[in-house]
């Protein structure tokens, strides 16, 4: 046995005055739980070229889901594109009916040199190209 787990009798919970419905508790043998794995440190090389921080919003339909869009451009980053993360939906009928405005932070960096705004760029470019097509939307 390496544990248990289970509902909390609703009886105990309400003798502690608690406002809780469901609550479950657990507690695992950690010495046993070690034995099943070998944890073997990793270290990555700490990059010294500068990150490049840019943002990209895009006006799309509403149906759209954020996670798609962001595969999406993480697929399309090639090597130097480190983050792809939502910063920021916005809904207004100046938008259009059934659209959202959603701006999307990337972080760019290079393990081999600082990057110039034409590297950024030409990603950038290639990016807004295939969000473009694929999701009919527009850069704003």
């Amino acid at each position: 046995i390496i544990g248990y787990i289970g509902k909390i009798n609703p009886m105990f919970i309400n003798k502690m005055h608690l406002d809780i419905n469901d609550t479950f508790g657990f507690q695992f043998d950690l010495d046993i739980l070690s034995n099943f794995t070998e944890i073997t440190p990793s270290f990555s090389h700490i990059v010294s070229y500068p990150v490049v921080e840019r943002d990209l919003n895009f006006v799309l339909d509403e149906n759209i889901l954020i996670g798609d869009l962001i595969s999406t451009i993480a697929h399309n980053g090639k090597d130097i594109l480190k983050s792809v993360e939502p910063s920021n939906i916005f809904r207004h009928k100046s938008l259009g009916e059934n659209k959202k405005s959603v701006t999307i932070n990337l972080i760019f960096q290079s393990p081999t040199k600082t990057l110039e705004d034409k590297d950024v760029n030409f990603v950038i470019n290639e990016i807004i190209k295939v969000i473009s097509s694929k999701y009919s939307a527009k850069l704003r």
